[in-house]
């Protein structure tokens, strides 16, 4: 009995001498190891769509008429300042690479705060069957983290993301990280006030035939989506699911589980992928994303379809 009680003991402090070492040891390659050279850890702070500079914003904004969620989709094809020419107050959550399971944290972070009337919910196949990896590393990299982060990052089953939420509570704990200042012009793309990302105008040069793109459920993702539309019904917003233009090559098969879905829940899905008064080229900077001409002819279109009464 006596030698079990030794055992156990010494696994103990083995256990917590294993776990000081590896924290230490992380934070130490973290700080020290040049970024490009990391392999196990993705702080993304000051990242590719400023979702430093937006996570800040929304902390001090409140009372929105409409509150726009979705991937750097969402983020590059709604325009606060154009939903403001017709009176519309907004804010733009999206994020890159945004899959439901940061749609939900968002949510549940600021949706009582922005007391929407009117939820956009822009989404692609890619929020569906994604694993979340890529849009876990900005969230975690750029907002305050918390149980559900911590949750996420367990839920992923990925070492690399469960070393940058480790990484990313010491950069915000010790370092105060989130109080660092991003600046708002970055390369090509500016941040605009209200989540918004405007990109210097060009035009689209990659075309595509049409081709049918394979895919399927991601059920961790689509377990986020459908907590998340119970959330958002439980507020008094109106939700628009919606999917936004795309070059017209991008053909999926048609989702048959998330239209049943919808129906059961009498919401509509608006697909507005293929839009006849939008080119492949004149209208987009890429395949996936308008630019600011096109965002202006989308938008125009948008708000005369959902909010010109």
């Amino acid at each position: 009995m006596e030698s079990i009680k030794k055992f156990i003991k010494r696994f103990i402090l083995f256990s917590i001498f294993s776990i000081a070492v590896y924290l230490i040891g992380l934070i130490g390659y973290g700080e020290i190891v040049p970024d490009y050279f990391q392999q196990n850890i993705f702080f993304e702070k000051f990242a590719y769509g400023f979702s430093n500079t937006r996570f800040k914003e929304v902390k001090n904004t409140s009372e929105v008429d409409i509150v726009f969620l979705g991937s750097s989709r969402s983020y590059r094809h709604y325009d606060p300042r154009i939903f403001g020419e017709y009176g519309y107050n907004s804010f733009n959550l999206g994020s890159s690479a945004q899959t439901f399971l940061q749609t939900e944290i968002l949510v549940n972070r600021y949706i009582e705060r922005l007391n929407p009337d009117y939820v956009v919910l822009d989404i692609y196949p890619g929020m569906f069957s994604s694993d979340g990896v890529e849009s876990s590393f900005d969230l975690i990299s750029n907002d305050y983290n918390d149980l559900e982060t911590f949750k996420l990052a367990l839920q992923l089953r990925n070492i690399k993301v469960m070393n940058t939420w480790i990484f990313a509570v010491y950069k915000e704990y010790i370092c105060n990280s989130l109080d660092d200042i991003e600046n708002k012009a970055q390369k090509e793309d500016t941040y605009v006030n209200g989540g918004f990302v405007q990109r210097k105008i060009r035009t689209n040069q990659n075309y595509s035939d049409i081709n049918h793109q394979k895919w399927k459920y991601n059920e961790l993702q689509w377990e986020a989506f459908v907590r998340t539309i119970q959330k958002i019904k439980q507020t008094d917003a109106q939700l628009i699911i919606v999917h936004s233009p795309r070059n017209s090559h991008f053909r999926y098969s048609k989702p048959e589980r998330l239209l049943t879905y919808l129906d059961s829940l009498n919401l509509s899905f608006y697909n507005y992928k293929n839009m006849g008064f939008l080119s492949d080229s004149l209208h987009f900077y890429d395949p996936s994303h308008l630019n600011q001409n096109g965002v202006n002819l989308y938008n125009d279109f948008f708000y005369k379809r959902h909010f010109n009464d």
